[in-house]
């Protein structure tokens, strides 16, 4: 049995135990995939013709994925049908979820009753609304092989109250617990303790048993059919973008309503390794493709936007944490083991430890076509909540760079809603280096993180270069930026000759539209975005409040500018003086003297230097950020070291020591 054989056959090994301790293989794991669509009621389609039409759609999904994906394809739920068919564009996770029902334990029961099981079990009575006892009813008949559910329609009782009496009763016990819906659970809060509920037919239970929802609707208008469809991410919890497709003939139906599911479908990944310039990740069942074309593969070429999944001990989720301003750039690698270059407005955000309850995922960007506007707001954590909130900063410059390449080019200024339209752009060619066979140690897609070169710094254009600031005082600190390198050895015939021992540069062109944002006021680089075109239609960048900053900056750029003219003049009369001296023409000396001695000291600089200084980080006027006022700093020690070296105080004496004034 020679070496790869035995490694095969370890990896077998292990792949078994994993399956038999309920553990997966990444690589190896399908994707779960529920498809639900909404059909129009006044559609041409009987029952038959339906159930014919959604099973080829299943058969067309499973030729194209093979074993990478496990469909399910159904109706969508009576209650979610309206929803879907309405316009998917809004439908949000809280509306999936909003009929979901949620088990509020009265205060008389709350402090021993802890899980839904324990109020199965020890509770005699649980009420409920008229509407939402019907359904759940019909739902346990529908799910009678389900052994969970055992004795639990005989506790649940008719409730013919209002929701004020519901309270009352959660607070004075002659209620023990309700099934309510999640937005009146909300307004049960203070009266009782809540409790999910994972009853089978639920949102929240099917999200968690899926890695995927497809949501979707046909129409049949005329002799057209238009199909549109949109994912929701299980695992982090994110709802794609709405895509459309429309055909007008019934026998190819199920094939138009495939290429829907194809654009819609994103990829995932799981971060193996990052630092500051790359990132290596792992493909989500790519070990069960046979060949390149398989719809569930990430290409060069592709980008992935990340997100941290954090878990608690039992394995429950309990955070999900976006990652903001940060792209991953596919550039190589085979089809289980990839590596991308790394761009983000977030200084290390990327590194940190990783563990079985840290995991970084990330997902492929598909971008319908659509246009993108940066809003610029003023206050870090203002337009969290609502992008419409925040201070507009109006007149802030934005220049354009493509990833990996030097020059800015200049697009223009916030309007007086603080918004640029971004333009139209190519897709980019970026830059990336290969590790090369000879010369260099080579590297796994899941093991190394090579020393590859970043982004070469951008022009600055007589610009001063910002402090950097944490993320904590902003979002957009200086950017960290990188390019990647090879999972593999091999390098093409064509590439560049390499630039470093056994490194070759080569270029690639992306997929979707990414370009990096330089947002500019005054001489100072305020944020570095990276963005992609299409993937939002509003782009907020909440910004640090600069107005302390930029006032600064003008009255010290005013202060600097009287100091060069001072100096400039002082030369000017220091030359004429030095010619009467030459000339012996002492009182014509003296007079230039004089002049000189009229000039602003040192002193009277300085002292208008500390008036301005006292003026900008007055406390009075509000509190101003680190960053800010570690520039202002910055400026305010430039300036005076300006006077200190130029504005020198001896130099009056000198000439009253050679000229005998007195």
């Amino acid at each position: 049995m020679n070496g790869r054989t035995t490694i095969f056959s370890l990896f077998l090994i292990a792949s078994l135990f994993n399956v038999l301790k309920g553990d997966s293989v990444w690589e190896y794991d399908p994707y779960r995939v529920q498809v639900w669509i909404s059909i129009d009621s006044s559609s041409s389609l009987d029952a038959v013709s339906k159930d014919v039409m959604l099973k080829d759609f299943a058969t067309q999904i499973e030729n194209a994925f093979g074993a990478t994906c496990e469909t399910h394809v159904t109706e969508s739920p009576a209650h979610l049908s309206p929803l879907l068919f309405d316009d998917l564009r809004r439908v949000t996770l809280n509306d999936l979820q909003s009929d979901d029902l949620v088990l509020v334990i009265g205060k008389q029961n709350a402090g021993t009753i802890r899980t839904a099981q324990a109020a199965w079990e020890k509770l005699e009575r649980i009420v409920l609304f008229p509407g939402p006892l019907r359904r759940i009813r019909e739902e346990i008949l529908l799910h009678a092989s389900d052994k969970s559910l055992d004795g639990i329609g005989d506790k649940l009782q008719p409730f013919e109250g209002s929701m004020v009496e519901l309270s009352s009763g959660l607070k004075d016990g002659t209620i023990p617990a309700t099934l309510v819906n999640r937005s009146q659970a909300d307004k049960l809060k203070e009266w009782g303790r809540q409790i999910s509920v994972r009853f089978p037919w639920q949102v929240e239970t099917i999200i968690k048993q899926h890695d995927k929802i497809m949501l979707a609707n046909l129409r049949g208008t005329g002799e057209v059919f238009q199909f549109q469809i949109r994912e929701l991410d299980c695992s982090m919890k994110v709802l794609g973008p709405v895509w459309t497709r429309q055909c007008n003939d019934w026998n190819i139906l199920s094939r138009t309503m495939l290429f829907g599911f194809r654009d819609a479908f994103t990829p995932l990944c799981r971060i193996e390794q990052a630092d500051a310039k790359t990132a290596q990740v792992r493909v989500r069942a790519s070990g069960l493709t046979s060949n390149d074309e398989n719809p569930a593969l990430i290409h060069p070429g592709d980008v992935v936007v990340p997100m941290v999944k954090r878990s608690d001990r039992v394995g429950a989720e309990a955070t999900l944490q976006s990652i903001p301003w940060t792209y991953i750039a596919i550039t190589q690698g085979d089809r289980i083991n990839m590596t991308g270059s790394v761009y983000s407005g977030v200084r290390g955000a990327l590194q940190g430890r990783q563990n079985k309850r840290i995991q970084r995922l990330a997902l492929v960007v598909k971008t319908p076509e659509m246009k993108t506007d940066l809003k610029l707001v003023a206050g870090v954590g203002v337009a969290e909540a609502d992008p419409e909130k925040g201070k507009p900063i109006p007149g802030i410059a934005v220049y354009q760079r493509v990833p990996s390449q030097d020059g800015l080019e200049m697009l223009a200024r916030s309007d007086w809603r603080g918004i640029i339209e971004l333009p139209d752009s190519p897709l980019p060619e970026i830059e990336f280096e290969r590790m090369g066979a000879k010369g260099d140690a080579t590297q796994s897609g899941s093991s190394q993180s090579g020393g590859a070169q970043g982004d070469v710094a951008p022009k600055n254009d007589g610009a001063t270069e910002p402090t950097e600031v944490s993320a904590k005082e902003t979002k957009e600190p200086a950017q960290v930026e990188g390019s990647g390198q090879e999972a593999t050895p091999s390098v093409p015939a064509n590439a560049a000759a390499p630039t470093k021992k056994g490194i070759v540069k080569e270029k690639i062109r992306l997929n979707v539209p990414l370009y990096l944002y330089y947002v500019k006021n005054g001489d100072t680089v305020l944020a570095r975005l990276p963005i992609v075109h299409g993937m939002q239609r509003v782009e907020v960048a909440e910004l640090p409040d600069d107005a302390r900053r930029l006032e600064a900056e003008a009255l010290l750029k005013g202060l600097q500018n009287e100091i060069i003219d001072i100096v400039a003049r002082r030369k000017i009369l220091e030359m004429r003086i030095e010619k009467r001296i030459k000339e012996e023409k002492i009182p014509e000396a003296k007079i230039v003297l004089e002049d000189i001695r009229r000039l602003p000291t040192y002193e009277v600089m300085n002292e208008q230097l500390s008036r301005i200084e006292q003026q900008i980080l007055n406390v009075d006027r509000g509190p101003i950020s680190g960053g800010a006022k570690s520039r202002i700093d910055t400026m305010v020690d430039t300036t005076r070291q300006m006077m200190q070296k130029y504005l020198q105080a001896n130099l009056v004496r000198q000439y009253e020591a050679k000229i005998g004034f007195n």
